[in-house]
């Protein structure tokens, strides 16, 4: 048609550009010969965009550092500084107030600084795809232009190979494609011009279209036969991948870590305002009737003195504001971002890109995780294990080279039948086998492309040795096998099939039957069945070459990472959009499943605890909460559509999980989002790795474990040390409450408070940072979602250990003994030797704290950090004792005495051996509980040897 065409935006997947206001629509022609002008190129670029995605616009340096200032923890801090700066104006203590402002700085610099560098890193996986490259017709001529220079109504031309860069209408040309990242089927499916579309296209109408219509491509799609020709109807956002990368840019909710942080911030500011409380009371208690002797007169002359009770109430409240500041972790904020930034690396090292942070420890929170099969529990590679010819011998490619006419027809169809490249699995598997070992001299005539609905691939070849054209079939063997009149024996003769010729044949088809193989038949036939093949007919009389048996292996270590899922109560649940036999087969190579399962939905009543295995169909059956309520039960779900993750996910969390999803394709971004930690695959889908929270680069289950290893032991270093903290607090706030009611009006002085202070936040900080993943956290079931990080033991350790330590502090300043034993001299001493055992007991306790075992020496060698930085503090205590004098009020003591506060603060040890022995009793009892019922089948099946 003469007159020019006017563009329609499609109603669905395609958005006109929002930045600027709506320009007037180009009269554009799409030729679909000539293709776009180069000046009709520039308008639709102008009107429409660039082939490009818009991202979340990522916020600045400073943006992100404030963002991260809102830590509960810091929160806390924060407020408290300012109110120690306003009550203190005149005689502030700098050297506390920039102890926390540098601890603030410092913990979330590092932060910021480790999200930014985790971008960087995740950003280097998609510079691959931004790269790419295609063929367009501008001006009558093929260019090749990027990916994103592509515009709307180009005339873009594809290939086998290639990746679909938007969305678009086939007006010339066939083509298989692979849609299964944006339908998750793995069904290819055929693309061909609709006479009608085009017309309708031509007449200036842009017609709808979707991944299931046959004219219709989509961006994110694979070509993987043939070539066609595309009008572009749509780039960048307005593509439906592109829609669906728009509805990932939310950032999800709070992860499990910030939530339990940020309970655990209100119970520690609730602790902190009580302690204060007792502080305050205590100092006014102190000031008003101890100071007086309990006497009336002199009670009376305080507190009608106006002044002195404003003075003694605002120290009061000084003192109390200081507990607060003491009471709050402040080393916690950097302890979590070292911990979290350390591991990360580790992680990265290993191929596991975390793109945040708190990824790491959420993974370690799984209770239950989604995996995909083929590429995670499978290597993703097709391999030709074997070929069977009709003398029933499994050849690898060297043996069957000595079958001469076998090997060159089967190699020739290896050469010929596949697409260039190998662009589907079994053509790739078929030309790895062979590798460079091509027969000679063979050369293509022509070539039927492999088709799903035909289920075979055919070439016409000329081969010198036959001197004939021959015609070579290969496909689906319950097709080809019923047409053979006769089989190639290893010699070169055909020789007919019977006897026990089909035998052999039959039993090498057979080894499909285990759903883990697939076999894939060739024959061959005169030149003349060509046409009938053409046409979709196999016709009878062809002549049986091989089989090839092909596999797609389960890597080696995926049973291992399952077994260590199972011990660590992370249930694991295969999802794939395979058929029942292959994902069965696979679920019982890895263990998934064992050799019972059940294939229906069992009534509610039902207490057998059978697997399940499941399909999509039957999931669609019932409900979230009733599906939520079987998921423990539930072992493979197969031919799973990308609906089915999202609710999957859903309804897993709805029912208290905390979930994890793997997936790679676009289809997958929603379920990865939506999930607790979302697993992309390195191999996978741009818009999979931007949904996803952990990118896994090798595609491999086992560094999924890994992550949840990691998770595991960063959760349990923040719980160390915060116990560590607590323990410290208890103490040091219980001293200063009871130390005025028994005499000692500072029993620890502010410097040495800041030293204290230094111990257990910025050191204790570093030490438990470096604890190792230790094989016996995946022997632990998962936390509970609302599972608070100080747990009921973690309490009871606290109470008993800060109590005991508590007691021996206060015994030490109530009892005379000990004044006379250790108050040589003037009462310096005595509070040096004071002031000494409260550190050496802080390291008595670290010691003990670090380690879950009776033996707190377990393990310590792994932990370098902790032995270097714990002796560092023994060494600074004792260069404080000699050299400290008034700035830090010590005196040099003698070495007896250092020795007799070291052996006073070892009394931590049995208190914390009764401590663990009472916590681990219930656990013992049930483990031997276990044993005891073991017992007699032991002895039964010993006896019965």
């Amino acid at each position: 048609m003469d007159e020019n065409l006017v563009f329609k935006n499609r109603t669905a997947g395609m958005r006109a550009p929002t930045a600027r206001k709506p320009a007037p629509r180009p009269r554009i022609r799409p030729d679909p010969v000539a293709g776009l002008s180069q000046t009709e190129a520039e308008a639709s670029r102008e009107a429409f965009g660039r082939n490009a995605l818009t991202k979340k616009k990522r916020r600045s340096f400073a943006a992100e550092f404030f963002g991260n200032l809102s830590d509960p923890i810091i929160r806390i801090l924060l407020c408290a500084m300012g109110i120690n700066v306003a009550l203190t104006f005149r005689n502030i203590n700098w050297v506390e107030i920039g102890g926390i402002g540098v601890t603030v700085l410092i913990a979330t610099l590092v932060s910021t600084v480790s999200e930014y560098s985790s971008a960087r890193a995740f950003e280097k996986l998609g510079r691959e795809a931004k790269a790419a490259r295609h063929t367009v017709v501008r001006d009558g001529e093929a260019v090749t232009v990027a990916s994103e220079d592509i515009v709307t109504f180009d005339l873009l031309l594809l290939s086998a190979g290639e990746v679909v860069p938007c969305d678009g209408i086939v007006t010339g040309g066939e083509a298989g494609v692979d849609q299964s990242t944006l339908t998750g089927e793995s069904a290819r499916a055929k693309k061909r011009p609709d006479p009608t579309v085009t017309a309708r296209l031509t007449e200036g109408e842009v017609p709808q279209g979707t991944a299931s219509d046959p004219y219709f491509v989509c961006a994110g799609s694979n070509v993987i036969t043939g070539e066609c020709a595309v009008i572009v109807t749509a780039v960048g956002d307005g593509t439906e991948y592109g829609r669906i990368a728009a509805e990932l840019q939310d950032d999800g909710g709070p992860s499990p870590l910030k939530k339990r942080l940020k309970k655990l911030a209100v119970s520690i500011s609730r602790i902190g305002y009580v302690a204060a409380a007792f502080v305050a009371v205590a100092y006014l208690f102190n000031a008003f009737f101890i100071s007086t002797g309990f006497e009336k007169a002199a009670i009376l002359a305080k507190i009608t003195d106006v002044r002195t009770v404003v003075s003694e109430l605002l120290s009061a409240l000084t003192v109390a504001v200081s507990i607060v500041v003491v009471a709050v972790p402040e080393g916690l904020p950097m302890m979590i971002t070292v911990v979290l930034s350390a591991n990360m690396k580790k992680m990265i090292k290993r191929g596991v890109v975390v793109k945040k942070l708190v990824g790491i420890e959420t993974a370690g929170n799984l209770s239950l995780l989604f995996t995909d099969k083929t590429g995670t529990l499978t290597t993703g590679d097709m391999t030709v294990e074997t070929v069977v010819s009709a003398d029933g011998v499994a050849m690898t490619a060297s043996e069957l080279k000595k079958s001469a006419m076998v090997f060159r027809l089967a190699s020739a169809a290896s050469a010929f039948c596949s697409a260039p490249g190998g662009a589907n699995a079994t053509g790739r598997a078929t030309e790895a086998f062979f590798g460079a070992k091509r027969p000679a001299g063979v050369r293509a005539l022509g070539r039927i492309p492999f088709d799903p609905s035909r289920k075979y691939a055919a070439a016409l070849v000329e081969d010198p040795a036959a001197k004939e054209k021959i015609a070579l079939i290969r496909g689906a063997p319950e097709l080809i096998l019923p047409r053979c009149a006769g089989a190639l024996s290893s010699e070169g003769a055909v020789v007919p099939i019977r006897g026990a010729v089909a035998e052999r044949i039959r039993a090498g088809a057979g080894a499909g039957s285990d759903g883990k193989t697939r076999v894939i038949a060739q024959a061959s036939a005169p030149e003349e069945t060509m046409a009938a093949l053409s046409e979709g007919r196999i016709p009878d009389g062809l002549i049986f070459t091989c089989l090839f048996l092909i596999r797609d292996e389960v890597r080696p270590s995926a049973r291992a990472a399952a077994e260590r899922c199972r011990e660590a109560g992370v249930k694991v649940i295969m999802i794939t959009g395979d058929g029942k036999e292959t994902a069965e087969a696979v679920a019982r190579s890895v263990g998934i499943v064992g050799k019972r399962v059940e294939e229906r939905i069992p009534p509610r009543d039902e207490s057998e605890k059978t697997p399940l295995v499941l399909s999509s169909e039957q999931i669609a059956g019932i409900g979230d909460r009733e599906l939520g309520a079987l998921l423990p039960r539930i072992a493979v779900i197969y031919r799973v559509t990308p609906t089915d993750k999202s609710r999957l996910v859903r309804a897993a969390k709805e029912a208290g999980h905390v979930v994890g999803m793997t997936g790679d394709g676009v289809n997958d971004s929603p379920a990865l989002k939506a999930a607790d930690v979302g697993f992309a695959m390195g191999s996978g889908a741009e818009v999979a790795k931007e949904a996803g929270d952990i990118v896994i680069s090798d595609d491999n289950f086992d560094s999924i474990t890994r992550a949840i290893l990691f998770g595991r032991t960063i959760f349990e270093s923040i719980r160390k040390f915060i116990t560590f903290q607590l323990i410290m607090n208890f103490c040091a706030v219980g001293v200063s409450v009871i130390g005025p009611l028994i005499g000692v009006e500072t029993p620890i002085t502010i410097p040495q408070m800041l030293w204290i202070n230094i111990i257990m936040d910025t050191l204790g900080s570093l030490a438990f940072a470096g604890e190792a993943p230790l094989a016996a956290y995946m022997r632990r079931p998962p936390r509970k979602r609302d599972e608070p990080i100080l747990s009921r033991d973690t309490v009871k350790k606290i109470v008993a250990l800060g109590a005991f330590s508590l007691s021996i502090l206060v015994f030490f300043m109530a009892s005379g003994r000990m004044r006379e034993r250790f108050g040589a001299g003037d009462g310096t001493h005595y509070l040096t030797v004071f002031f000494s055992l409260f550190v050496f007991l802080g390291i008595a306790n670290s010691l003990c704290v670090r380690c879950d075992r009776i033996n707190v020496l377990a393990g310590m060698i792994k932990n370098v950090p902790f032995v270097l930085i714990m002796g560092a503090v023994a060494a600074v205590q004792l260069l404080l004792i000699r050299f400290g004098g008034d700035v830090f009020r010590t005196v040099p003591i003698p070495r007896g005495d250092i020795l007799a506060t070291a052996a006073i603060s070892a009394a931590v040890f049995p208190a914390d051996f009764l401590t663990k022995t009472l916590v681990l009793r219930k656990r013992r009892k049930r483990k031997l509980k276990g044993v005891l019922k073991c017992t007699p089948i032991f002895v039964f099946k010993m006896l019965n040897k």
